[in-house]
């Protein structure tokens, strides 16, 4: 679906919204629009996908967002380096922010031993 045309609709539904999932988080003004208009946010899905150019964006989402239940799933099909690079990333800065109120972790990532031993560090 076009970013263009769901960012009017998270405009005026933003604070209604309780559930959301973005499987492709390489919108950059769609991660901007939740983070500005979606305060409600209780459960929030995100597909990482193979770029990491928003990760940064995505990590300002989940700080100012109080969601119970966060979902992270990285899977950059066919490119197993690319995975592990956005998994370390991801293990790496993750664990500072997370929301004192989670209740549920659902982490679809390609880590290494010591990229998971400092996520559980920082938690």
């Amino acid at each position: 679906m076009d970013e263009l045309l769901l960012e009017p609709l998270i405009q005026k539904s933003g604070n209604y919204l309780e559930n959301f999932g973005i499987i492709n988080c390489e919108f950059q003004q769609l991660i901007q629009s939740l983070k500005l208009y979606c305060n409600n946010i209780k459960l929030l899905y995100l597909s990482i996908g193979r770029n990491n150019q928003n990760i940064n964006l995505v990590f300002d989402l989940i700080k100012n967002m109080r969601q119970n239940y966060l979902m992270i799933d990285c899977s950059c099909y066919f490119n197993t380096n690319k995975n592990i690079e956005i998994s370390s990333i991801i293990l790496q800065n993750l664990g500072q922010i997370l929301p004192f109120k989670l209740e549920y972790l659902n982490l679809g990532l390609s880590t290494n031993g010591s990229d998971l031993e400092v996520f559980l560090k920082n938690s």
